[in-house]
């Protein structure tokens, strides 16, 4: 009976567990995307207060906030190529927002 007991309860925590899973994994990449981009979204706003993103062309401001941002938040070692051309992509455009938008306030 107690073999019994345990082979189900291990069954039902099995079944719970692959179930819970993916929504879990889903709610962490959605917060880590968020988290991204809200650093992104500061380090933009640095370069532009501090005059560096008009100092030096938009790629190589690009990389050094995608840089600092993926350092900041995510291990070198689960950084991977894809992620890097995501992160460069949302930077370049929350970079040159800003600095349209700059432009257009002068």
């Amino acid at each position: 009976m107690k073999k019994s007991l345990i082979i189900l309860t291990t069954a039902f925590l099995m079944t719970a567990c692959s179930q819970l899973t993916p929504d879990t994994m889903r709610s962490s990449v959605d917060a880590t995307k968020t988290r991204i981009k809200a650093c992104l979204t500061t380090e933009a706003m640095n370069a532009v207060q501090d005059g560096s993103a008009f100092a030096s062309p938009v790629r190589t401001t690009v990389k050094k906030m995608t840089a600092s941002c993926l350092n900041q938040l995510i291990p070198t070692e689960e950084q991977t190529p894809t992620l890097e051309t995501e992160t460069e992509q949302q930077a370049k455009s929350i970079l040159t927002t800003l600095l349209n938008t700059a432009s257009q306030n002068q």
